[in-house]
């Protein structure tokens, strides 16, 4: 049985409840055990252990553990003669990075739990012939619920009877107009009705904006509408948590290719090194095995795990402090990706309340605040009214009604104010009627005044009398006429009008019942639910950047345009398309490949369902483009998980905020702004970063690969390697991450906003980036071994690799600052960045430290370095920097 096009009484029937004793405890016992507790399931936390593994499952991570194994087995091998220094570096490195991840997951939980309302629902229930309130989680259909003016409902129910009910649905439907309710059965032919045209029936999560009702529960739990897109959320939660972010399957992708370079690398030098020394003894062995696994910790950076977590959290704290909750640590990364912005109207580009627009006369021409018929129109407002207030922006009861005192300032309103008498008459609102009126009366009734709102045509037709210039005209025909045009133009304007009359009679002793006769007409009021002020330019700077605006939304395809067109959302050209906006129902008729189509071109989408919210969603999806969609109720819910990035506003549901990647603090627009930019900005620090990391491994690599290859004819000593295990381990995990961590907040040195987004395809590491990691890796190469055989030619070995050490510590730091931009000079905004210069000198530092320093230098492998020896160490950096300049010049 469909509820909604049964009479009551069936429904009732179906429970086996009486309306005026309700339920007995024994059918709500019964109930419960069919029904279940009337609550969503919570979401399963994850445990501690699930956390870490989760982190141990990277591909990198994965590699950085057999290189700890391969170090600990040799340092073993050697009887551990020495500590094995660089397994516990490593594991380090794996601890700092598990722990960041756990911190920011845990901190994500903590600040949004904050968010969730601690209060506990409750409903008035008729129970054993009795009035109650109970729990809202012990409600079961069956149950009669009485309903008041501000209550949540919070289980679906059918309408017993109700008094002039009212309810705000946004949080469901997506339509902000309260929506007027009736008991009566829906008289249709269909086989369904949609879920924001059932008048008689109430659902849960929505509220009473006005009125009062009874009405006979027929859903909880899992079982209510909101129910049922929670248990989508959970399908499109399976789906979509197991699609990884374009930058997560790029550095899978690359951990794997790492790993398979490693292995070639390592058996291609250990086959050689096998063949060119013949080892006979144990420690010539362990010696080979060592040297493979230098070559594993060159090819590897290890550091660089652990700072895409840094900068994703320094990312987090950022945008925290901007008004956002991050939840998924890789949502940022992706907000820089993203092509298409899917939006609520309702709260997210809008306030989510009506306001007056237009006060107008009869021939649609402005009624200023300083004209008495302003005042009458205002006086008849307030008058008018269910809705209560202490002062002009402090009242309860419909929103259309407050718009009416919220258009007043403090002035104007204690001007206009009247405080109704006990013998006042309202005569209600009907859905028949369309309109309300309220009566004053003065003089022991002999004297009243009528006061009349309602839909202006409704309204106009009690009039003979009409408001022109101040003075009371005779309505004619062709003022009616001219009216009910101008009540027209507002309507094509999407506002939403009220008419407003009154009649005074003096010193009349027969009066009659019939107030709502022989009227005066005073003018209209066109309502709309404003645009946010910070929209605008937030759309704009969208826009800019590339980015298409797309607002799905509940409410009429005609008031979502008339929006969309004052915040710019919609250009000239989709103004001259012939199809600006698609709504539910003609989305319902069509297939998959016509709205994959359509979705490509149209931009506004009004009077959807859930179900045509996530269809939309995935339609664009499907075109290649990422995905960002905010919204604030529960019909958002899917929509948000199913989308690349998910964002709830402050004032959206618990449900919402929980399929969220991203929950604002705020309802600001702007800060889905600022998301995308940060998005951008830290995506070009790790390009800046990945830069930086793989052009200096693959110098080590190349340092390494051809010491073994041709030690004999550079240092005229084939058992020479100028970089040791320690010193790459240091050099990647302290020398190179210090510095690359500044990178991490590095400004833009460009406004990352007035380009377009990056393709769906783009990769960190595509031809570009391989041609200047194998560039540079063979400038630090030549440099680094060059100055090696120089040193050669003097000293030792232990100098040979303390030269070398420190040549490419300093070489990596001067590339550090080449890498902030692929063509632009080093020297552009050179100062920029304190925290990098500051990085760089700390770790310059470090290195003369672990050189000069005495009981460092058997750690390390370390000897004292004269001045002169000093200053050879930083002939790789000016080749470094007069190479890169040359080429950013000559191609820009």
């Amino acid at each position: 049985m469909k509820e909604y096009l049964a009479e009551s009484k069936e429904v009732l029937l179906k429970f086996g409840t009486n309306p005026d004793a309700g339920l007995s405890n024994s059918k709500v016992n019964e109930a419960q055990t069919k029904y279940g507790k009337n609550s969503l399931p919570s979401p399963s936390k994850q445990t501690l252990v699930s956390r870490i593994l989760k982190t141990l499952k990277d591909p990198m991570i994965i590699l950085l553990l057999v290189v700890a194994l391969i170090t600990l087995l040799s340092a073993a091998a050697e009887g551990f003669v020495e500590p094995p220094y660089d397994f516990f570096v490593i594991i380090a490195v794996l601890i700092l990075n598990t722990t960041l991840s756990i911190i920011q997951e845990n901190n994500a939980d903590n600040a949004l739990e904050a968010l969730k309302n601690m209060t506990v629902a409750t409903q008035t229930v008729i129970r054993n012939d009795k009035q109650e309130i109970i729990d809202g989680a012990d409600l079961v259909p069956g149950d009669i619920i009485i309903l008041n003016e501000g209550d949540m409902i919070l289980a679906d129910a059918r309408i017993i009877h109700c008094d002039e009910l009212h309810t705000i649905e946004m949080g469901l439907t997506g339509e902000s107009v309260p929506v007027t309710k009736t008991a009566d059965i829906i008289k249709t032919d269909a086989a369904e009705v949609a879920l924001g045209d059932r008048h008689n029936m109430v659902y849960s999560g929505t509220f009473v904006a006005s009125g009062s009702a009874q009405a006979v529960v027929t859903a909880t739990g899992l079982y209510t509408e909101t129910g049922k897109i929670a248990r989508a959320l959970q399908i499109a939660t399976v789906e979509n948590d197991a699609e990884l972010t374009p930058l997560q399957k790029e550095m899978n992708d690359l951990g794997v290719m790492l790993t398979k370079l490693v292995i070639v690398l390592s058996v291609l030098i250990g086959a050689i090194l096998i063949f060119t020394r013949s080892p006979g003894s144990l420690n010539e062995w362990v010696s080979i095995l060592v040297l493979t696994a230098a070559i594993a910790l060159a090819a590897l950076p290890e550091s660089l795990v652990a700072l895409i977590a840094i900068v994703f959290s320094m990312g987090v704290t950022k945008m925290a402090k901007e008004g956002a909750i991050v939840k998924n640590l890789n949502a940022i990364e992706t907000c820089g990706a993203v092509t298409v912005v899917m939006s609520d109207k309702t709260v997210t580009l809008s306030e989510g309340k009506d306001a007056v627009q237009k006060v107008v006369a009869y021939d649609g021409n402005l009624i200023g605040d300083d004209n008495k018929q302003f005042d009458m129109l205002f006086t008849t407002g307030i008058t008018a009214t269910n809705a209560s207030w202490q002062s002009a922006k402090d009242g309860i009861g419909d929103p259309t009604e407050l718009a009416m005192v919220n258009y007043l300032d403090k002035t104007k309103y204690d001007q206009l104010h009247i405080s109704p008498k006990e013998t006042d008459k309202i005569i209600p609102f009907s859905s028949n009627r369309k309109m309300m009126s309220k009566v004053i009366f003065n003089n022991g009734k002999s004297d009243y005044t009528v006061y009349t709102k309602g839909a202006p045509d409704y309204v106009l037709q009690k009039c003979t009398k009409i408001i022109i210039d101040g003075q009371e005209k005779d309505l004619t025909k062709a003022l009616r006429d001219t009216t009910l045009k101008t009540i027209e133009n507002l309507a094509d304007d999407a506002l939403r009008t009220l008419g407003f009359a009154y009649k005074k009679v003096k010193n009349s002793e027969n009066q009659t019942d019939d107030y709502e006769t022989d009227l005066v007409f005073i003018g209209i009021v066109g309502l709309m639910d404003p645009p946010r002020q910070s929209v605008k330019p937030a759309i704009k700077e969208i826009h800019n950047a590339g980015i298409r605006t797309v607002v799905i939304s509940g409410d009429h395809s005609k008031i979502v345009t008339a929006i969309s067109k004052e915040l710019g959302i919609l250009s000239t050209d989709d103004l001259l398309n012939l199809v600006i906006a698609l709504d539910g129902v003609q989305i319902d008729k069509m297939s998959k490949s016509e709205l994959k189509e359509a979705v490509k071109t149209v931009n506004i989408y009004g009077r959807v369902s859930p179900e045509n919210k996530d269809q939309i969603g995935r339609a664009i999806r499907s075109n290649s483009n990422i995905t960002l969609a905010s919204g604030d109720g529960v019909n958002d819910a899917v929509f948000l998980k199913s989308s690349d990035i998910g964002i709830a506003v402050a004032d959206a549901t618990e449900v919402t905020k929980s399929a969220a990647d991203i929950v604002l603090t705020d309802n600001n627009y702007g800060t889905i702004v600022k998301a995308i930019k940060n998005g951008r900005e830290i995506y070009d620090n790790l390009v800046k970063i990945i830069r930086f990391l793989f052009c200096t491994n693959f110098g080590e690599v190349f340092i390494v690969l051809f010491a073994c290859l041709f030690a004999d004819m550079i240092y005229n000593d084939a058992s020479v390697m100028p970089l040791t295990a320690i010193a790459i381990l240091w050099i990647n995990i302290v020398s190179d991450s210090l510095p690359a961590m500044a990178l991490g907040i590095d400004p833009s040195v460009e406004d990352v906003m007035a380009r377009p987004p990056r393709s769906i395809n783009d990769k960190i590491m595509n031809k570009s980036m391989w041609f200047d990691c194998v560039f540079y890796g063979l400038l630090f190469a030549m440099g680094v071994l060059g100055v090696g055989a120089f040193a050669a030619d003097h000293t030792n070995l232990l100098h040979i690799q303390t030269i070398s050490f420190a040549a490419i510590s300093f070489a990596e730091m001067t590339f550090v600052f080449i890498s902030r931009s692929a063509k632009t000079t080093m020297f552009h905004s050179l100062f920029s960045n304190y925290w990098l210069w500051g990085a760089v000198l700390l770790t310059a530092g470090l290195q003369v430290i672990i050189t000069e320093v005495w009981f460092l230098q058997p750690v390390f492998g370390t000897v004292h370095l004269t001045l002169n020896e000093w200053g050879i160490t930083l002939i790789p950096s000016l080749i470094l920097v007069v190479v890169s300049e040359i080429r950013k010049l000559s191609f820009p």
